[in-house]
């Protein structure tokens, strides 16, 4: 049995749909005093299935059950406005998480878009390594991380590189020119 359910404590702000996962397909069902508990999956409108399943405790303890006519025009909000705002704006009305670049520019906040810009360089980065580390740890390598990716775009073309921090990549861009 599928349903929505929405906030529970004042106004419907947020909405997801929750769907069973059948027993065929979990074979991690756990163990608790002595009974098997069910799991759900959760999906949003904004960033659609969530990885994570979640008992029926757990959702009813911050999600109340609304009916369709309640969440469908809050999913269809949250939904469109999610394409070009990130869930903070979408939820509160304003975000604070917006950053400035390492040359001053703004970089807007991209957390719970359905598409995210994502920066990788790839190709023959070892002959730039040090100039890229300098830029991407600041110059102090211990109190910062570069992280490789590996990825597969639309046109299912694979890719392993360096995920750029998007208020780098000015920066970057400058260095290896």
């Amino acid at each position: 049995n599928a349903e929505y359910m929405g906030s529970s404590h004042g106004a419907l702000t947020k909405v997801v749909f929750v769907r069973p996962v059948s027993s065929l397909s979990v074979s991690h069902k756990v163990k608790s005093h002595k009974q098997q508990q069910r799991f759900f999956t959760l999906t949003r409108p904004n960033i659609g299935l969530l990885s994570k399943m979640e008992t029926i405790e757990s959702i009813q303890q911050t999600l109340r059950k609304v009916t369709l006519e309640e969440a469908k025009p809050l999913w269809h909000n949250i939904h469109n406005a999610s394409e070009s705002t990130c869930s903070h704006q979408v939820y509160y009305g304003i975000c604070k998480r917006k950053m400035t670049g390492m040359d001053g520019e703004i970089i807007e906040c991209d957390i719970g878009m359905r598409t995210r810009r994502m920066y990788v360089l790839s190709g023959s980065v070892l002959s730039v390594w040090n100039k890229v580390e300098k830029v991407l740890t600041h110059g102090n390598a211990a109190s910062s991380k570069m992280q490789v990716i590996r990825l597969k775009t639309t046109d299912n073309q694979k890719i392993v590189g360096l995920l750029i921090p998007s208020n780098a990549v000015a920066k970057l861009k400058q260095a290896l020119l």
